[in-house]
């Protein structure tokens, strides 16, 4: 320190240092980039000035806080740029010269943040993008990549840094662009896009489009280039699809049954489809000649003028009105048209679709008109598919019949159900994307196919059609969705495949020949059994016409055959005739010819089995004497048998009488024990002790009576129902509510379980469903009483349609997996239910209760 205040002193020292004060704000503003040079002139000549006038301020004021301003430059100079010369203390000048290195500091780490700030958001762009992005060297080789390029190419970021963009286009593309690349580097253009295919590391071709961009140096020399990839393989499937609409519209124009024109935004008639000029007896040259208002009826040129208006305004989407048109031969008849314009990318009207009916009979008969209306009802009414209709909201407001008897469910309970609740839980979210752009409004309909639940539980597949209807105004209003059971459907093509499998398997492994033989009568396929038995190669069968082995002499019945077989006179035919082996030798065989016809009937091809049954032949004589002999002594031993049979046949007959009546009497011996005997003596017992009780607690001897009561009312039902069982037409002939109050009554008696009965609606029931249901309640309540543990039971029974029986207790429950089938009771209950056509589901879980519920549906059972 005093070393340094010596050399300061000397005036060499001054002079220096008067230059360093001088020369150090200009360096640290250039540094910073502040100001000019002009600007960083004037203030060192400021500086200079202050530092003249103040060379004599006191080593606190002015060198101490100048040492400590300079050590807080070399500390910016070096990279801290959070070092500040805020804490120095001296001359006013210095401290202006603290405060405002502080400030360009400041400014400097803003700089600094927003620098790396700007760096984070373009690598998070970078990354996250959905489309490919990547940086390339002027010669190709891919510098970085990120997650979109390596998921659309298959490859990691490191493999791609050691290939070249050359090496991942595919081989025939390579060339495609290259002009527009020598153009951007010359600097004729700024970037380019082409579309060409590309190679993932799996080997599969995709179709990419590539947005290449230029970027230069500071000089503006060509540095690196940044790519845009987009996979648009889906879009130009989609194009190709697209095609082949359009080559599908254009044979539905010619071939329509229904009138069908297009016509130009003005109005003139471009095409007329031949159903069209039959309509209005009119060649297509005359229609384009006269147009639509010529021939229209005078009083009705100007019905549908403010809808076409409304459709080239974008206003409606499409409309449908009814006038009249002179007919060719001069008569005037109704036309209803329905007009739909084809819009452009940009939404202008291209055309418009004009598909015209002749309903003139229906507008001259009022009466038509109602009948018309009516089918319309009826066709929602009475589709074969269901139909419903939803709000955007996915609430479901009406549906039809068919769509009920589909799912099971009631409209009532279709319209309190979410939807997706019905659809099988693995397949929900199938078509959640698609559902989302019906509702707004980016697409009109889809189809899809998935499966869905009864309200039963079970499984089936729907396949169903999601359309979006919209108001005048093109919104979104609500949607409609038609919904066909292709369960069978799916079956269907299931046991298809597995057909296919199994007779190509039959074919192949078939100790039988078969053959296969087109229309023309030339051999297609031979199985292994058919070569064996004629000694050739299934090559030298295949090609070949049947007159190669049949024997000469058979050949023309087999040529009648086979055509009585394409006239349709006959489906197959069952023949023996004789063929001859590779050697020559000639064998007796069975053919089984059957022709084989598509979906439209037509013949497709010949299917024919042959057995070789020479031996057969030979034998068959010895065999038909076998076989006489051999049926004497079977009819004799028949009869012999039936005798034996019969007699056995009465005597246990006989027993099972017998055994049936003392089954039935030891049951009610047992029932009159349990229930009536136990019963009346608890009311002995209890009688006995209501008088003294009554003295000591008139509360108790109430209660007691009560009790009493109970017991003596549930003992008449238990009689009651023991009278019934010895009268079986009883359980036909009472109601079944009645039948249920009593043996509720009696359960109350026997088991002092709280049994409650509910009943609704009146309906005579077939014998064998009132008494199988009776037997289910009865069983049901029995299990109540023994294994259940509950204080309280209800019993549910609702006449309508379906009729339902419901018995349920606040019990132990058990979990229905861990018990047998055969278990509870469960088993008997099944058995009848099955028996009478009726549903029976039990609900139970531990310590939740028990609820059995049978369900009987007329029309299903």
């Amino acid at each position: 320190m005093f070393a340094m205040r010596g050399f300061l002193n000397s005036v060499r020292g001054r002079l220096l240092l008067l230059a360093l004060l001088t020369i150090l704000p200009v360096l640290a503003l250039q540094i910073f980039g502040a100001w000019s040079l002009w600007e960083l002139g004037f203030m060192g000549l400021v500086l200079m000035i202050a530092l003249a006038l103040a060379w004599q301020g006191s080593e606190r004021l002015f060198l101490r806080p100048l040492a400590d301003l300079m050590a807080a430059v070399q500390r910016v100079q070096s990279g801290d740029l959070s070092a500040r010369a805020s804490a120095v203390r001296g001359l006013g000048e210095v401290q202006d010269l603290a405060q405002a290195f502080d400030r360009m500091a400041d400014a400097l780490q803003q700089r600094e943040a927003e620098r790396q700030q700007l760096e984070e958001r373009f690598r998070a762009a970078f990354e996250s993008s959905a489309i490919g992005i990547g940086l390339l060297s002027l010669e190709g080789d891919i510098l970085a990549a990120n997650a979109a390029v390596c998921r659309m190419s298959g490859y990691t970021e490191e493999e791609l840094r050691q290939r070249n963009d050359r090496d991942n286009v595919y081989l025939p593309d390579a060339g495609v662009g290259m002009d527009r690349f020598a153009e951007m580097l010359a600097g004729q253009r700024g970037y380019y896009s082409v579309e060409r295919r590309y190679v993932r590391k799996n080997g599969e071709i995709f179709w990419a489009r590539l947005t290449l961009s230029l970027v230069r140096d500071a000089q503006g020399q060509p540095s690196y280039l940044v790519g845009m990839v987009e996979d648009i393989d889906e879009q130009k499937r989609k194009d190709a699809i697209l095609a082949e609409s359009e080559a599908r519209f254009e044979a539905i124009f010619k071939n329509a049954a229904i009138g069908i024109s297009i016509i130009a935004p003005d109005g003139r008639v471009l095409a007329v489809n031949p159903v069209l000029q039959e309509l209005s007896a009119r060649s297509e040259s005359e229609l384009i000649a006269l147009g639509g208002q010529s021939i229209t009826y005078p009083e009705d040129r100007d019905v549908g003028r403010r809808e076409f208006a409304e459709v080239l305004a974008g206003e409606r989407k499409a409309y449908q009105v009814e006038k009249r048109y002179v007919h060719g031969d001069g008569r005037i008849h109704w036309m209803r048209q329905s007009i739909s314009p084809v819009r452009d990318a940009a939404g202008r009207v291209l055309y418009l679709v004009v598909i015209a009916e002749d309903i003139d009979e229906r507008k001259r008969a009022l009466e038509e008109l109602r009948a018309s209306e009516a089918r319309f009802k009826a066709v929602f009414d009475n589709a074969a598919v269901g139909i419903a209709m939803m709000t955007l909201d996915r609430r479901i407001v009406q549906v039809n019949p068919t769509a009920t008897r589909i799912t099971g469910y009631s409209p009532e309970e279709i319209y309190r159900t979410n939807p997706s609740d019905m659809v099988f839980e693995e397949d929900r979210l199938i078509d959640r994307e698609l559902f989302l752009d019906l509702v707004a409004g980016r697409r009109d309909q889809y189809l899809i196919e998935k499966r869905y639940l009864r309200r039963d539980g079970s499984q089936f597949w729907g396949r169903i059609n999601f359309a979006l209807v919209r108001d005048k105004q093109g919104q979104p209003q609500y949607i409609v969705g038609m919904i066909e059971d292709i369960n069978e459907e799916k079956k269907s093509q299931q046991t298809l495949a597995e057909s296919e499998a199994r007779f190509r398997a039959m074919f192949e492994n078939s100790a039988v020949g078969m053959g296969l033989m087109s229309l023309d009568r030339v051999v297609v396929d031979a199985n292994p059994a058919i070569c064996a038995m004629l000694g050739y190669e299934r090559e030298e069968l295949i090609g070949q016409s049947p007159a190669l082995v049949t024997y000469p002499d058979d050949f023309a019945s087999s040529t009648e055959q086979f055509q009585q077989l394409l006239s349709g006179e006959t489906s197959h035919y069952i023949t023996e005739r004789r063929y001859m082996r590779k050697g020559g030798e000639v064998f007796w065989a069975q053919i089984s010819m059957s022709l084989v016809r598509g979906p439209d009937g037509k013949p497709l091809y010949l299917v024919g089995l042959i057995n070789d049954i020479d031996a057969q032949k030979r034998a068959a004589e010895r065999l038909a004497n076998q076989a006489t002999e051999h049926r004497r002594q079977l009819e004799q031993r028949i009869a012999e048998r039936t005798e034996e049979l019969n007699a056995a046949n009465e005597r246990l007959r006989a027993k099972a009488a017998l055994d049936a009546v003392a089954a039935e009497r030891t049951r009610l011996a047992r029932d009159l024990h349990d229930a009536v005997t136990q019963t009346l003596f608890s009311t002995t017992l209890i009688a006995e002790v209501i008088p003294d009780l009554w003295d000591m607690n008139p509360a108790e001897g109430r209660r007691r009576l009560e009790e009493l009561r109970q017991l003596t009312r549930g003992a008449l039902a238990e009689m009651r129902t023991l009278l019934v069982e010895l009268r079986p037409n009883a359980l036909t002939e009472v109601p079944l509510a009645t039948l249920l109050r009593q043996l509720t009554e009696a359960m109350v008696g026997r088991s002092r379980i709280v049994v409650q009965l509910s009943a609704e609606g009146e309906r005579r029931l077939p014998p064998d469903v009132q008494v199988g249901l009776y037997r289910i309640a009865q069983e049901a309540l029995n299990n109540v009483v023994k294994h259940a543990r509950a204080t309280q039971a209800v019993v549910t029974l609702r006449l309508g349609e379906p009729v339902r029986l419901t018995v349920a207790d606040d019990g132990a429950g058990f979990d229905p997996n861990g018990v047998a089938a055969d278990h509870l009771g469960l088993r008997i209950m099944r058995e009848r239910a099955e028996a009478i056509g009726a549903k029976l589901s039990v609900y139970s879980e531990p310590g939740e209760g028990t609820q059995v519920s049978v369900v009987w549906d007329k029309e299903r059972s």
